[in-house]
């Protein structure tokens, strides 16, 4: 990360405005061209950089990962357990800030001293938290819109400062910075509430403005919490340049989404989102949706928000299957069967170990079986006699041309499949089961029974 000094020392090079797609920092960049702005502070997490994962404590579980692997904690102590820890050293070492010294402003120091009892003979607190600086600094992602913009303020002649209401050090955010693309942030300086003792809402603001000798008029100040950056500013009477990443109305669909995720006992994995949620906060602030018009910007939401990310991790998973084939095209499988051939065969195992698994709970079949006994034994009926016909119009076309033989295979498992479900249902639901007795139905009689097994298509 350069200094303003280096910066100054360099050989001069045309301003050149940044393309961003963020509205409120485009609306920004507008004012540091015009002058307008003298200082600007910017919130660091969740702003400069964003942490991949649903909520910041989410992180621990990863940093305790690292300190079981390095053997730096005691045996025990599992890194699910570090996760809740760690989270509880916190706050008890803001508890104990408030009551000696009267303020919150916990360091990472004074953090590691509450949990130094669970450390591994021979480690040293600051050997742990130098880990745990070094864990986040890997899994941050940096903003680059925000990243665009500080730097072009600094190309403007304008100070930028970093602030944060954090455990870290000016220190440790440097180090943080220490890395491609946020390298090359020009920081006049880096405040932070661990330091100072004091946060954003207890005046931070203020003493950067005092220190600075800036007029808060002339201050613009960027952040994402509505009250630390928003509303702090603004009762400065500063430009806020608020960055929105919570999205009342993707709570539901987040809920649903987690549904899926991989679940542990510390209930922090499943706040692992890749970094989702700020991405989607970034797209709804961005100008393509300010340029849609209003009857058609909850169809761009929701395509930009849920179905891009569904879209991305499909093509994400074609890479990893690429990378396991060792191959460097791709076919659109809807054209070709090349690819999809593959895709295919793969499941055809799962398929016969699923229909293994429920003949297992059936009775030995006897006899054809007549669909029926309930509405869903019905329907599956009738999905596997389509399914049957996809596979008799597939072996039709081998005939004729070139067909991947997977397709056929994964066909007739599938039906195979979808017979042995439909008994497996009734047998679930407590149904009848009709058997077909030739003598029995020429006699206009039908037997009964509960449960059998295979296809008899």
């Amino acid at each position: 990360m350069a200094t303003a000094r280096e910066k100054t020392l360099t050989s001069p090079k045309p301003i050149a405005r940044p393309k961003l797609g963020d509205l409120a920092l485009d609306r920004l960049a507008d004012e540091l061209s015009a002058g307008s702005i003298s200082l600007v502070t910017s919130d660091v997490f969740d702003t400069i950089v964003f942490r991949p994962v649903g909520a910041p404590v989410a992180i621990f579980e990863l940093i305790g990962e690292a300190l079981v692997a390095r053997g730096m904690l005691r045996p025990q102590i599992t890194a699910a357990a570090f996760g809740r820890l760690r989270a509880t050293a916190e706050r008890r070492a803001r508890v104990v800030r408030h009551a000696v010294y009267g303020d919150h402003e916990a360091s990472l120091h004074e953090i590691y001293r509450q949990i130094e009892p669970i450390l591994a003979e021979g480690i040293a607190l600051g050997e742990a938290a130098a880990l745990e600086v070094a864990v986040e600094r890997d899994i941050l992602v940096p903003n680059l819109d925000v990243v665009a913009t500080l730097c072009y303020a600094a190309d403007c002649g304008v100070p930028v400062v970093a602030v944060s209401d954090s455990y870290l050090s000016a220190g440790h955010i440097r180090e943080l910075f220490a890395q491609p693309v946020l390298e090359d942030l020009v920081l006049a300086d880096v405040f932070t509430s661990s330091d100072r003792r004091r946060n954003k809402g207890g005046g931070l603001l203020e003493e950067i403005v005092a220190e600075l000798g800036v007029p808060a008029a002339r201050l613009a100040h960027i952040g994402d919490h509505p009250e630390a950056d928003l509303i702090v500013a603004q009762r400065m009477r500063a430009r806020p340049v608020h960055l929105d990443r919570h999205q009342p109305d993707l709570t539901e669909v987040t809920e649903r989404e987690q549904r899926f995720g991989e679940r542990r006992v510390s209930g922090y994995a499943e706040q692992y989102d890749g970094g989702l949620a700020a991405v989607r906060a970034q797209l709804l602030r961005s100008h393509q949706l300010d340029a849609v018009s209003p009857a058609l910007a909850p169809y761009w939401r929701w395509g930009a928000t849920v179905l891009g990310p569904v879209l991305t991790g499909f093509a994400e998973w074609i890479h990893e299957r690429l990378v396991e084939l060792d191959s460097t095209r791709v076919w659109c499988f809807m054209r070709e069967g090349a690819f999809i051939s593959q895709m295919l065969a793969a499941s055809v195992p799962q398929l016969e170990r699923e229909i293994d698994e429920a003949n297992a709970e059936l009775e030995p079949l006897r006899s054809f079986v007549l669909p029926g006994g309930s509405r869903l034994d019905a329907e599956l009926h009738i999905c596997r006699t389509v399914c049957r016909r996809a596979e008799r119009l597939l072996v039709a076309l081998a005939k004729e041309q070139s067909v991947p033989p997977e397709g056929v295979r994964y066909l007739n498992r599938l039906s195979d499949a979808l017979f042995v479900w439909s008994r497996w249902v009734n047998r679930m639901l407590g149904a009848p089961e009709t058997l077909w007795e030739p003598n029995a139905a020429a006699s206009g009689a039908s037997h009964q029974t509960e449960s059998g097994a295979a296809d008899q298509s």
